[in-house]
């Protein structure tokens, strides 16, 4: 399995997104994108919290996960849980950061199956060897995504207004998060599939398909500009938040590995 992440400040004066990637044990890896909320310092204090409890418990369950003794999804479950009763410990103990939270999107991957938890507005995109396009395979918690459910007509305008109010985010307060596969424990991982985590500032108009995805991933086939080229287009293009893209594939080449935890770029 190759991987490789970048996160950007974009044209904010803070990243408050954190990724993680790393080889936890033989055959067993742990992928996410954390996007924080809660004005600057509590943002990147609850994404950070979030990947860093997510890599702890990642490390002390790792020999459960490999010998079978807990799933990928009771893993996931679990994480989650914990991570929202340390964000509510930690604000609880420094009261200024009330109101801090942040969303989660993580991914682990065991020999050749894999499962994946979300809640807020970031996603995870798959493409596998019989698709012509990247797959969303998680649902945004946010009222735009609401209302489109509710009334598919919904105006473009009406739509954009909501695009970053979230629903659900783990801020200390027990809501829930997705986890998938809904009907069974695992998905079973096709021998050429690249999966992309990423914040939605990598995302350009969340109501389309990002063709742009689909485009650089056809053009090239190592990992490493395959993610810059994305993130560099979406922040030419537009972007006004931070933008984070975390690629893992046993399709690209080139296995370049980066830090466990954040890696902030200085803006252009």
């Amino acid at each position: 399995m190759r991987y490789y992440f970048k996160t950007i400040c974009g044209r904010r004066e803070t990243n408050q997104d954190s990724c993680l990637a790393e080889k936890i044990a033989d055959d067993l890896y742990i992928f996410a994108v954390a996007d924080g909320m809660g004005g600057n310092v509590g943002g990147e204090r609850a994404s950070k919290l979030a990947v860093e409890e997510l890599h702890i418990m990642a490390l002390s369950q790792a020999n459960n996960i490999v010998l079978g003794n807990l799933t990928l999804k009771e893993f996931l479950r679990k994480a989650v849980e914990k991570i929202d009763k340390e964000i509510r410990v930690d604000w609880e103990h420094n009261p200024n950061f009330k109101g801090m939270g942040t969303t989660l999107t993580a991914v682990i991957v065991l020999e050749n199956t894999m499962a994946w938890v979300n809640i807020g507005d970031s996603r995870f995109y798959c493409h596998f060897d019989n698709c012509k396009t990247f797959e969303q395979k998680t649902k945004d918690h946010s009222l735009s995504m609401q209302m489109l459910e509710n009334n598919p007509d919904t105006s473009m305008e009406e739509l954009m207004k909501s695009d970053n109010v979230i629903t659900r985010v783990l801020s200390g307060m027990g809501d829930e998060a997705d986890i998938y596969p809904k009907d069974k424990n695992f998905l079973e991982i096709p021998k050429n599939m690249t999966g992309i985590i990423c914040s939605d500032g990598l995302i350009l108009n969340k109501f389309e398909q990002p063709a742009y995805l689909d485009a650089f991933f056809s053009s090239t086939n190592a990992i490493v500009p395959f993610v810059e080229k994305s993130v560099a287009h979406a922040f030419e293009n537009g972007s006004n938040d931070n933008i984070s893209m975390c690629v893992f594939s046993n399709v690209l080449k080139e296995n370049t590995l980066l830090s466990k935890f954040k890696m902030q770029f200085a803006n252009k």
